[in-house]
């Protein structure tokens, strides 16, 4: 015969659950944020530099500079890793919501079991609403 786990072995093996989703959505946000930032950088880089190329007449470098501008804008928006970034963001604050009310708030099964298909929803909220890649136009 079994035991049912008390309310406390419950909270922490959700409150393990929810630490790993918070480690997973930050991760998550933190690559995005980076790779967003870099791309805006490098585009903004070769911008400068073709219109910099324009005024001294070097057609050929500016072209080349330019195309590759051009493809590091549409990298960035076709991955969408700013959406990305931002809905790792949301997530993470969310969970961490969720974690704080598990340690502060939750005194029964029924709260609980609140905090579970709140968690339940944020996963399912992974798989539907994740920005994806764009098709380019």
């Amino acid at each position: 015969m079994s035991s049912q786990p008390s309310i406390d072995e419950k909270k922490h093996e959700l409150k393990d659950h929810i630490q790993r989703s918070l480690e997973d959505s930050y991760k998550k946000y933190s690559r995005n944020n980076r790779m967003d930032i870099v791309l805006t950088l490098i585009g903004i880089t070769f911008s400068t530099t073709v219109t910099i190329l324009a005024f001294w007449e070097d057609a050929t470098l500016a072209g080349i500079l330019g195309a590759i501008s051009a493809s590091v804008l549409t990298i960035q928006e076709v991955f969408s890793f700013n959406e990305k970034a931002n809905y790792y963001r949301r997530l993470n604050m969310q969970t961490k919501e969720l974690r704080d009310k598990l340690t502060y708030k939750v005194s029964s099964e029924d709260e609980l079991q609140d905090i579970v298909d709140s968690f339940i929803g944020l996963r399912n909220d992974r798989i539907i609403s994740n920005p994806r890649r764009k098709k380019p136009d």
